[in-house]
């Protein structure tokens, strides 16, 4: 999710024959999870994250850190992990429209 920072989360890893890998992505972002058969919320909630909207029993949308997006890719109990893109304006028409839908006023 991009909150208008430029700061970048950098992971550094050891690769092969010492080589030193040096990752760089953002500091926070939205991803779209799906776990292999279970909730995938305490694996989110373990690397850093927080569920924004849980979509069924087995995805989530959840906000996480650079370094949690790394280790959830690997997590056994994670099927998918993808970033999510999210257009402010078209969400926010979205949620006027479920609110007036909800309450009523059609």
């Amino acid at each position: 999710m991009n909150s208008g920072k430029s700061q970048e989360n950098n992971i550094r890893r050891e690769g092969i024959m010492g080589a030193t890998i040096s990752i760089a992505g953002p500091e926070e972002g939205m991803y779209l999870i799906i776990a292999v058969s279970e909730s995938p919320v305490m694996p989110v909630q373990q690397n850093g994250g927080k569920i924004v909207m849980k979509l069924s029993s087995r995805s989530v949308l959840a906000t996480l850190p650079f370094s949690g997006y790394l280790r959830l890719q690997k997590h056994p109990d994670i099927r998918k992990i993808g970033p999510v893109t999210v257009n402010v304006e078209k969400f926010n028409q979205a949620i006027e429209m479920l609110t007036k839908t909800v309450g009523g006023n059609h």
